[in-house]
């Protein structure tokens, strides 16, 4: 267990041996956020430390993103959120952690996964919002500003959001019709 002795925040830990597939696991779900050298210093680790912790709110989240920071300034690698499918390196992590602004929890806790007219989000859950799903006939680009717009959204303004309703991300942009289903 880990506990902040200040707040009394608590997190589970579990302390596995190395993982020969780890430096690729961050490789492929950090993208460019980490240099060859982290890799090879990731590829090189002794053990895997997981840090569990209830999520599903904002608040969860920062107090999970203050636990990972304690975590790399004890040495840690970098940090992998396993229910999003991303990482980031300790010097992009922190980064989040110092923005207090709520788009740094999405960059910190979601991914965009996608291509060939279907694109979505994962990890929402983590922030206690739903993730989105579009389907068009849209550039990977213009697909990923219009999810992250549109979760950006959700987490500002917390909306009902409702079945027929329509999303933009400005008022000349293409308008998209909305369909909200359980998760």
């Amino acid at each position: 267990m880990m506990v902040h002795k200040d707040t009394k925040t608590h997190f589970d830990v579990d302390v596995y041996d190395r993982d020969d597939n780890l430096a690729e696991a961050f490789s492929v779900a950090g993208g460019d956020r980490f240099s060859n050298e982290q890799i090879q210093a990731i590829a090189e680790h002794t053990c895997c430390v997981y840090l569990i912790g209830e999520g599903g709110s904002p608040e969860s989240a920062r107090r999970i993103m203050d636990a990972g920071r304690a975590l790399l300034d004890c040495g840690g690698l970098g940090v992998k959120i396993e229910s999003a499918g991303t990482a980031h390196s300790p010097e992009g992590w922190r980064e989040l952690c110092n923005d207090g602004r709520l788009g740094s929890l999405l960059k910190a806790f979601t991914t965009y996964v996608g291509g060939n007219g279907l694109y979505y989000s994962c990890g929402m859950h983590n922030l206690g919002y739903p993730d989105c799903v579009v389907e068009a006939s849209i550039s990977p680009a213009d697909a990923a500003n219009l999810i992250h717009v549109f979760l950006g959204y959700l987490l500002t303004e917390n909306p009902m959001i409702n079945s027929g309703e329509t999303f933009s991300v400005d008022p000349d942009a293409p308008l998209y019709r909305l369909a909200k289903e359980d998760c």
